[in-house]
């Protein structure tokens, strides 16, 4: 991947892809998100198998597979890019440091970065385990949708999405979504009735930042009072969720998406593009030395 010596470097995703198995050109839609070449063939000069304990493990050079970003954009600590970045990873923290999921109650995180926090909406589903809650804020204008990141329910089987057509979802992710949709969509349409001028940011890691991309979907497609002119999602240390048409969904709707990706980190490049996932949305690389200082552990 891209190496930096700066603290944050943007990728753009507004790019034209690369082929993919289907195709033997460029699309022509610049809306298109990064998607990897390939032949659909995984021969050797793509992939190196290292045997651990007994066991031959695949690994990835996704260097072969990506595009360059055609243009990328660098930010230091003073830039609204860095605060923006610093800001979602303290939101995210929030949702596993609470003592109760009912209360704006995390103590110095809380009173720092959303000091009028109010909690509208909280939850926890059984038995998935889909953890998170609604904060409203005055002061920001925003509704906030916080999801937890721990769960067990990621795994690499493929469902059909429900309403984009062609497009294939981790069905996990698609479970877990499907879980809180309910809940959180009443939440949000009864506050936005009170506040139509506020905006909504949907803000989860690692599995909530899966989960967060496809109620973003959902909303979008179902929920008139939340769209692509107030609805943008934060997530950090994402794994890619669904393959290029869900991915292509994303961009052509203008739903605005912020990945945040620490340098080194795995989880953000499974499941692997030779099983059919990509990413949506602008991609965001933090330095390693710098995640303290965000808050990613």
């Amino acid at each position: 991947m891209i190496k930096t010596c700066i603290q944050i470097l943007l990728l753009c995703s507004i790019l034209h892809s690369a082929v993919c198995v289907q195709q033997q050109s460029p699309g022509p839609n610049a809306l298109w998100p990064i998607i990897y070449a390939g032949s659909g063939n995984s021969g050797l000069n793509l992939l190196s198998f290292e045997q651990i304990d007994g066991k031959i493990e695949r690994r990835m050079y996704e260097y072969d597979l990506l595009p360059p970003a055609q243009n990328v954009y660098r930010y230091n600590s003073t830039t609204p890019e860095f605060i923006d970045a610093h800001f979602h990873a303290a939101l995210s923290r929030t949702s596993n440091c609470r003592p109760s999921y009912d209360k704006w109650d995390c103590g110095e995180l809380c009173e720092t970065y959303l000091p009028d926090g109010e909690v509208i909406r909280s939850f926890s589903t059984f038995p998935m385990g889909i953890t998170g809650s609604v904060v409203l804020s005055h002061q920001k204008e925003t509704i906030f949708v916080l999801l937890r990141g721990a769960s067990s329910m990621r795994n690499k089987m493929m469902a059909n999405h429900p309403f984009i057509e062609g497009a294939k979802v981790e069905e996990g992710f698609l479970a877990g979504e499907q879980d809180i949709y309910d809940i959180v969509s009443t939440a949000l349409y009864d506050q936005l009735i009170l506040t139509p001028d506020y905006k909504v940011d949907i803000t989860g890691h690692s599995f909530g930042a899966g989960v967060g991309s496809l109620l973003m979907a959902d909303l979008n497609y179902h929920n008139h009072l939340a769209n692509s002119t107030n609805l943008s999602g934060h997530f950090l240390g994402k794994s890619r969720v669904g393959t290029y048409e869900y991915a292509a969904y994303i961009g052509e709707n203008n739903i605005n998406v912020r990945r945040y990706v620490q340098e080194g980190d795995g989880f953000v490049h499974v499941p692997h593009i030779l099983d059919g996932y990509v990413h949506e949305g602008d991609e965001y690389w933090l330095e390693n030395n710098i995640t303290q200082e965000l808050g990613m552990h």
